[in-house]
């Protein structure tokens, strides 16, 4: 049953797994955002993304990671039924701006629009489904001309599963008629990533940390005694 995939199975979780709840994967991400250099703002809607991905069942964890230590990519220009871009855009920044515009011409309209080459384009499903919601009206995400997900503001279908860790493809969303099933709407509460993900993520989110200097430790008592 579809509904399957959406429960997490105690006995299937190994040693060499870490369960997380969504909370704990969103602070994880936004920290990690942040350590690779993303503003604070991309850097919470990073989180924010990928708390929804766990929470539908997808193998986030590995496109984060490839996404994090990748090209930041072109930037993009948001125009009606086509963005313009000098070359493939970071999914991030693709749905923040997708999700900025998701009402406007340049926006999510009927017709669809073709946002361009995409990095890691799992990435950008968090917001397609915003944007979706915002439309008022359930659509389909192509990768390569090839459907991929159905959305609507409350459910999920993955119509080509396989496509979800694509490195780099051309990305467009058009409106169908063909919504989700709403039970497909179920959602889990934790998310297993593999101790090596866990620990790649952790390390990302350090660099966001500032290194000590002589002058900072002085001033926090480090260099002397802190027996009064």
């Amino acid at each position: 049953m579809m509904m399957d995939k959406f429960d997490i199975q105690i006995g299937a979780v190994s040693a060499d797994d870490v369960v997380l709840s969504l909370p704990e994967v969103d602070a994880l991400c936004t920290r990690a955002a942040r350590g690779a250099g993303y503003s604070w703002g991309v850097s919470e809607e990073c989180g924010h993304a990928a708390a929804w991905l766990a929470s539908h069942g997808f193998d986030w964890a590995p496109v984060l990671i490839r996404r994090l230590n990748g090209d930041r990519g072109a930037d993009v220009a948001p125009a009606p039924g086509e963005w313009k871009a000098d070359g493939p855009v970071c999914s991030l920044y693709a749905g923040t701006t997708l999700a900025d515009f998701a009402t406007l011409r340049e926006g999510l309209g009927p017709a669809g629009v073709a946002i361009g080459v995409i990095l890691d384009p799992l990435f950008i499903l968090p917001f397609a489904s915003r944007a979706a919601k915002l439309a008022g009206f359930s659509i389909c995400c192509s990768l390569n001309d090839r459907p991929w997900v159905a959305l609507s503001a409350q459910s999920v279908a993955e119509i080509e599963p396989g496509l979800n860790g694509t490195a780099m493809s051309r990305f467009e969303l058009r409106a169908t008629q063909d919504a989700p099933d709403p039970n497909s709407a179920q959602v889990q509460t934790t998310t297993v990533v593999s101790n090596d993900d866990y620990a790649q993520l952790s390390a990302i989110a350090l660099r966001m940390t500032v290194p000590a200097t002589a002058a900072s430790e002085a001033r926090a008592g480090g260099t002397g005694s802190d027996n009064d």
